[in-house]
Parts: C-alpha cells; sequence; structure tokens
C-alpha cells in the first residue's frame, strides 16, 4: 500500500486539485520541468491570489500524465513524495537513488520516478 508523503512548501502543504492549474509540461534530456499557476487560498498557510510555480524533475526514469477523473490514488495533497508503490518497488531501477513523486492538478496528476526534485515559486 502506498503512502504518501506530502511536501511543505514555503505556502505550506498544498491542498487538492483546486491548488494547481497545469500551464506547461516540457521533457528533455532527462529533465521533466512543470509550470503551473498556484492558487494560494488551497494552501496550508492560506492566503489568496496566485503564485507562477515551476517544478523541476531531474535524472528522470519514467513518468506518466493521468486525466484525474481516472486517477485511483491519494487527492488529498497536490505535492508528494510517494512511498511503498508498487510502481516503484517493481521498477527495474536503483532504489536508493530513484524516488518517486505526484503532482496532482485541477485537472491531471503527474506521476514520475527520478533521482531529484525541486518547486521554486515566483511572485
Amino acid at each position: 500500500m502506498p503512502h504518501y508523503q506530502p511536501i511543505k512548501t514555503r505556502h505550506g502543504l498544498l491542498r487538492g486539485r483546486e491548488a494547481l492549474q497545469l500551464l506547461k509540461l516540457e521533457y528533455s534530456l532527462g529533465i521533466l520541468k512543470l509550470e503551473a499557476t498556484l492558487f494560494l487560498e488551497y494552501t496550508s498557510e492560506g492566503g489568496t491570489g496566485t503564485e507562477q510555480c515551476f517544478f523541476e524533475f531531474s535524472g528522470v526514469r519514467v513518468w506518466s500524465v493521468t486525466h484525474l477523473d481516472d486517477f485511483r490514488g491519494n487527492l488529498a495533497s497536490s505535492y508528494d513524495e510517494v512511498q511503498g508503490s508498487l510502481w516503484l518497488e517493481t521498477a527495474v531501477l536503483e532504489p536508493m537513488r530513484v524516488r518517486q513523486y505526484q503532482v496532482l492538478c485541477m485537472n491531471e496528476v503527474l506521476e514520475v520516478l527520478c533521482e531529484r526534485a525541486s518547486l521554486r515559486m515566483k511572485s
């Protein structure tokens, strides 16, 4: 059974599908970049308005995008590290170097197996 560990941002935890709207997704040479709008009222710190945010996943081994209506995983948090997933445990990878992350947006869910993840905010 997978365990979803929410990742804390400078705005606290991102809560549910309403927190992020996907704007752009790019993949090149093992780096996956995601640009989204963050709606601050859906963060644990609260707030109003929006911020632009940029996720970057490096050392990407595999990734997928699923339409939210077809997704059956955790929908509580918008940015998680997934531990103990069948996908990660059955992948033929170096388990000490690869982690699984999930980004939940309004209409889609991004899942990625990679070495590192980062999030940058732009006010």
